[in-house]
């Protein structure tokens, strides 16, 4: 098993922001601190393993906000895509935490 502690992660397509809105207090009120995910690097196979939600990034500083998605009950068994942060050609990032949920349409 590879040991992932201390190392970030970007999601190539997902989104996050601070505040009572936020993609993270919605995880948290949901009971949700870690997620399954699998790794992707290059010229390696993926790797299967379960993030903390603090070492997730995103490209995208807000979503849309989607009654469908916040209907999701825990627990996740689909596992998220991510890559390590910092790999070149890599759009800037922000911390999951401080991903914004938006009404929709804004």
């Amino acid at each position: 098993m590879v040991d992932f502690h201390g190392k970030s992660f970007r999601q190539p397509n997902a989104g996050q922001q601070s505040g009572m809105n936020s993609v993270q207090y919605q995880q948290a009120q949901a009971g949700l601190t870690q997620i399954p995910a699998k790794i992707y690097q290059e010229g390696q196979a993926p790797v299967n393993t379960t993030l903390n939600l603090n070492q997730l990034f995103s490209p995208k500083p807000e979503i849309p906000r989607d009654q469908r998605f916040l209907n999701i009950q825990p627990p996740i068994q689909v596992p998220v895509e991510v890559q390590p942060l910092g790999l070149p050609g890599q759009l800037p990032t922000v911390p999951l935490n401080q991903v914004r949920l938006v009404p929709p349409g804004n």
